[in-house]
């Protein structure tokens, strides 16, 4: 467990390294999160919108997000 969470949330480094698998961010951020993990290998990416996936605005950010970085189909 964590003894602090408001410590974790506030310190980008920690809240990386809590939660390794889950991006977020601006779309800058985002993107540049996506490819780090594009530059390991990967030619794919899952993603799940559970907080706001709702919202046709921000599935439509993340996907343009993401298009200008995934490689070519």
């Amino acid at each position: 467990g964590v003894e602090d969470a408001a410590a974790v949330i506030k310190d980008p480094a920690r809240l990386r390294a809590s939660f390794p698998r889950m991006m977020w961010g601006t779309p800058d951020e985002f993107a540049e999160q996506a490819r780090e993990l594009l530059d390991t290998g990967l030619d794919a990416l899952v993603v799940n919108l559970p907080a706001n996936g709702q919202d046709p605005a921000i599935v439509r950010l993340a996907g343009e997000t993401l298009d200008a970085v995934l490689p070519s189909r």
